[in-house]
């Protein structure tokens, strides 16, 4: 049996990236920052503080 090796097209590549909300980097191994996550880390961030300076308000 012939095994035949190939790699995805950039268009696939770019929409892989766009579904899992990543950077085409990150999905080649050039980046080691997954930015989906530091993003979602981010957010609880600010929707921490901002929970704490509501709550000073009380």
């Amino acid at each position: 049996m012939k095994y035949f090796k190939t790699s995805p097209s950039a268009d696939v590549i770019v929409k892989l990236a766009d579904y899992f909300h990543v950077s085409v980097d990150y999905l080649l191994g050039r980046e080691a920052v997954d930015n989906y996550a530091r993003g979602f880390i981010d957010g609880m961030d600010f929707v921490k503080k901002a929970m704490l300076e509501s709550l000073k308000k009380v």
